[in-house]
């Protein structure tokens, strides 16, 4: 595997980032999430948003 094809496997679109975390793509871009804009096409790194998800990870649990 070259490092080319290591940056891409980390590298998701809108749709696979909100699949990935499990919210509507409606909801993803409204989130403070980091990501990369490259003119009107926007990628996240699954790495990033893993980090994101840590850091907002919580002990209580949901309430209805």
């Amino acid at each position: 595997m070259n490092s080319t094809q290591v940056v891409l496997s980390d590298v998701l679109n809108r749709r696979q980032a909100a699949q990935y975390i499990g919210v509507a793509i409606q909801t993803l871009d409204k989130l403070d999430l980091p990501r990369i804009k490259i003119c009107r096409r926007v990628i996240f790194r699954k790495s990033s948003l893993d980090k994101w998800l840590s850091e907002h990870e919580t002990s209580k649990g949901v309430q209805s």
